[in-house]
C-alpha cells in the first residue's frame, strides 16, 4: 500500500475512463422513472439494493449508555461499558466462527472509575489512552501496568487526540490553541512534548488512512482551514484554504461550517476534503496535493440531511429524509449517479450474542435518529446494540446502470476479493455479462470501443502490476488474483464465442465489426495480445456471411498475431475459395512458415512452383527427398530430371546424404528408358 506521503506526492493521474457516451436523465428524472415507491417508502429486506448492510459481531446493550468509538488506526470498534473497555476487530461479521466453531469474542480491559471521553490504543498496542475530561487525558502501559497523565496547556481545552507514526511523534493533541505534538519516552511511561503549532481551533476532523487532520479555525463561515499530513518522512503542512469556497460566489453562502459538514475520505488512493454545503445544495470535494487544494468534483444534494461513505472507493451519499443512497464514482466524468438512487438492503433479522437469528421482527428503522455513521462504511444502530457495515451489490447495480459504458470503467476498479453483499458480484463476471450485453443489444461501435479500450487498459495495467509483484523476464506473468482485469482469451471464450453461436446470418456483419473494433483496441496497447483464436471467430464469421471475397481486406486482421493455425485454416477455406490461398501465403510469411507453404503447394501438385519458392525464399526446412518423391509420382523422366537436378545444385549437402546413391540410380533408369524400382 502507497505511503500518505505518496498519496499526496504522486501528481499522476489514475487513468481516466471513458466519458459517458450519452447524456444521462438527472437524479431527479431518475427518481420520477422510478417512481416515488423507491424514493418515499422505507425499503424491504427482499428489494433491489445497491448497498447492503452486514452485521458485524459487535454487540452492547444500548440502556447502559455504554460509549462506542471506532479506533481507526487499529481498525477496532471500542466499547465503553460499565468500567469496562471490549475491544473488537471490524473484521468480524456477526454469524463468524473459529475453527473450533466458537463465536468471535471481544479482548476486555478494565479501566479505573471515572468519565471517559474517548479510547485510543498506540499504533503498537502497548498503550492505552483515555481521554477523561476537557483537559486531561490518562495513559496506561497495558505491558507494566503503569500508568502516566497529560494535561493540555492552561487555559486550552482539550479537542481530541491521535496516534501517529513520524520520526519525530507519536502522540497528536489538538486543543483550542494549536496541535501539541509528542513522543513516548522510551520505557513508554510518559510524554516529551517535542512542538506546538499554533492556531486558533473551533474542531477537526482526522482519519488515519490518510495521516491527514484538518484543523478549524471558527464555526461561522466562511472557516479557514489548516492541514498537516503526519506522513512516514515527517510532518508535511499543507496550505491553507476557506469553506465555503468563494469561488461560488452566485450560490447561497452557508453562516456556518460544523464539523458533520466536512469528511475526508480516500479513494482510489487520493485524498479528498468533501464538504456538504446544504445552503448551497452542493456537495463538493476537494483534491488535497503537496501545494494545493484543487476543486474537483460538485453533486448536487437533493436531501438536507445527507451521511457520506466511502465503500470499496465508491463513493456513497445518504439521503436521510427520503431513505436512498447514491453510488457516485469520482473517476467518472459525470456528476450524476452511477444508477437510480436505492434504499439500503437491510439484513432480514438480526444475529444475537450468540450468533443465533432473533426471532422477533427487529423492526429496523433505516436512517432512524438512532443511527450514527462511523469511519467511512460502518454504522452504530443504539436501538439494537448493533454495528452495521456497508458493501456493495455489485450485481445490483450492474442491472439499475443504464450507462453500461462507465459500468465497465468502474467494474474494472473494483476489488475482485472483496465481501461484496451479493455472491454474484464478481467484477470479473459483471464486465463480461455487460460487454456481451452491449454487444448483443447492438449499440452504438463507438460505446462498445470505449468499452474495449477501457479493458484493454485496465489489462495492461494488470500485467504491470504482476511484473513487478513478482514476474520474472521470460516467463507470463500471472495477474493478481484481486484485480477484475479481463484478457483478450476472456473476451473470446466468454463474449464473442457464445455471441458468434447466437448471432443469426445477418447480424454476422456487426459482430465481425465488434471483432475490428476490438483487434484496434488491443494494438493501441503495447503488452496486450489477440488470441489466434478470434482470427478463427472473423474466419467463421465471413464464411456465414458468404464475404469470403473480403479476405484480402481482413488480412492484416487475422494476422494478429501471425499464427499458423489461422493460416491453415485460410487454406481450407481456399479449396472451396481459390483467392484465398494468396491470403494464406501471405499469413504463412508472418512468421515466416516457408515449409508449411511449401507442402501446401506439393499437396496440390504444384512441384514446380514449390522448387521455385524454395530458391526465391532460400527455404531449408524441407528435405530434398520430398521433392524427389513427389516427382517420381509423376513418372516423368524430365520432370524427375528437373527436382533432381536442382536438389544437386542447389543444396550442397545433397550428394551427402544417404539416400542420395538411391535417388541416382533412379535418374540412370530414367535415362535408360526403364521405370525406376
Amino acid at each position: 500500500m502507497a505511503s500518505p506521503l505518496e498519496l499526496i506526492d504522486n501528481e499522476e493521474e489514475l487513468r481516466e475512463r471513458a466519458p459517458r457516451a450519452d447524456a444521462e436523465a438527472s437524479p431527479e428524472d431518475a427518481s420520477h422513472a422510478a417512481g416515488p415507491s423507491v424514493l418515499n417508502s422505507h425499503p424491504v429486506t427482499d428489494c433491489l439494493a445497491h448497498v447492503n448492510l452486514t452485521q458485524l459481531a459487535v454487540r452492547f446493550d444500548p440502556t447502559k449508555a455504554p460509549i462506542v468509538l471506532y479506533d481507526d488506526g487499529n481498525h477496532l470498534i471500542l466499547i465503553v461499558s460499565e468500567g469496562k473497555l471490549y475491544s473488537w476487530p471490524v473484521e468480524w461479521v456477526a454469524t463468524q466462527t473459529d475453527a473450533a466453531g466458537n463465536r468471535p469474542t471481544p479482548k476486555i480491559s478494565t479501566l479505573s472509575e471515572g468519565p471517559v471521553l474517548s479510547v485510543r490504543y498506540s499504533l503498537d498496542g502497548t498503550v492505552l489512552a483515555i481521554q477523561r475530561t476537557t483537559t486531561d487525558i490518562e495513559f496506561l502501559n497495558r505491558e507494566k501496568r503503569t500508568e502516566f497523565w497529560q494535561r493540555c496547556r492552561p487555559g486550552d481545552q482539550l479537542l481530541g487526540f491521535f496516534w501517529v507514526t513520524t520520526p519525530d511523534y507519536d502522540l497528536a493533541i489538538v486543543t483550542t490553541n494549536g496541535l501539541e505534538l509528542f513522543q513516548l519516552l522510551p520505557e513508554h511511561n510518559g510524554l516529551r512534548a517535542v512542538d506546538h503549532r499554533k492556531h486558533q481551533v473551533a474542531w477537526f476532523t482526522y482519519t488515519h488512512e490518510s495521516r491527514l487532520a484538518l484543523l478549524a479555525s471558527s464555526v461561522a463561515a466562511p472557516v479557514r482551514l489548516t492541514g498537516y499530513q503526519f506522513a512516514t518522512s515527517g510532518l508535511i503542512r499543507l496550505p491553507k484554504f476557506d469553506l465555503p469556497s468563494l469561488s461560488n460566489s452566485h450560490l447561497p453562502r452557508a453562516s456556518s461550517v460544523e464539523r458533520g459538514d466536512v469528511k475526508l475520505l480516500t479513494m482510489y488512493g487520493r485524498m479528498y476534503c468533501a464538504h456538504v454545503d446544504k445552503a448551497a445544495g452542493q456537495l463538493m470535494l476537494y483534491r488535497f496535493y503537496r501545494d494545493a487544494l484543487i476543486h474537483q468534483h460538485t453533486f448536487p444534494l437533493y436531501s438536507q440531511r445527507v451521511a457520506l461513505s466511502a465503500v470499496d472507493h465508491a463513493l456513497l451519499v445518504h439521503n436521510l429524509d427520503s431513505g436512498v443512497v447514491l453510488v457516485q464514482d469520482v473517476l467518472s466524468s459525470s456528476k450524476h449517479p452511477l444508477a437510480s438512487p436505492l434504499p439500503l438492503g437491510l439484513p432480514p433479522h438480526i444475529v444475537d450474542e450468540d450468533g443465533v437469528p432473533k426471532e422477533e421482527d427487529p423492526n429496523l428503522e433505516p436512517y432512524s435518529d438512532n443511527w450514527d455513521f462511523v469511519g467511512t462504511d460502518m454504522i452504530v444502530d443504539w436501538a439494537h446494540g448493533a454495528v452495521w457495515h456497508q458493501r456493495l451489490d455489485l450485481a445490483a447495480l450492474t442491472t439499475s446502470c443504464s450507462d453500461r459504458t462507465s459500468l465497465v470503467g468502474f467494474l474494472q476498479r473494483r476489488r475482485q476479493d472483496l465481501p461484496y453483499a451479493s455472491p454474484a458480484s464478481s467484477p470479473h463476471r459483471l464486465t463480461l455479462q455487460v460487454v456481451k450485453a452491449l454487444i448483443a443489444d447492438r449499440e452504438s461501435l463507438a460505446s462498445i470501443s470505449r468499452a474495449f479500450d477501457l479493458l484493454c487498459g485496465s489489462y495492461q495495467e494488470a500485467l504491470l502490476q504482476a511484473q513487478q509483484v513478482g514476474g520474472r523476464e521470460g516467463k507470463e506473468a500471472v495477474i493478481l488474483p484481486r484485480n477484475p482485469a479481463v484478457s483478450p482469451v476472456d473476451m473470446v471464450k466468454e463474449v464473442f464465442v457464445p455471441l458468434e453461436e447466437e448471432t443469426a446470418v445477418e447480424g454476422c456483419d456487426f459482430l465481425a465489426a465488434v471483432v475490428m473494433e476490438y483487434v484496434k483496441c488491443c494494438d493501441a496497447f503495447v503488452h496486450v495480445k489477440c488470441p489466434s483464436a478470434l482470427s478463427m471467430v472473423l474466419l467463421r464469421l465471413l464464411e456465414r456471411r458468404g464475404r469470403l471475397h473480403e479476405l484480402p481486406a481482413w488480412a492484416p486482421v487475422l494476422s494478429h498475431p501471425p499464427d499458423k493455425l489461422v493460416a491453415m485454416e485460410v487454406v481450407e477455406v481456399g479449396k472451396s475459395y481459390p483467392p484465398a490461398m494468396q491470403v494464406a501465403q501471405d499469413l504463412l510469411h508472418r512468421p515466416p512458415n516457408h515449409g508449411t507453404y511449401v507442402h501446401i503447394m506439393l499437396g496440390e501438385g504444384r512441384l514446380l512452383d514449390a522448387l521455385r519458392y524454395v530458391r526465391r525464399h532460400r527455404v531449408e526446412s524441407v528435405a530434398p527427398m520430398v521433392f524427389l518423391e513427389a516427382a517420381l509420382k509423376y513418372n516423368d523422366a524430365c520432370i524427375y530430371a528437373t527436382v533432381y537436378r536442382f536438389c544437386y545444385e542447389f543444396v550442397p549437402s545433397f550428394t551427402t546424404m544417404p539416400h542420395y546413391p538411391m535417388y541416382t540410380a533412379k535418374l540412370h533408369a530414367f535415362s535408360a528408358g526403364k521405370a525406376p524400382m
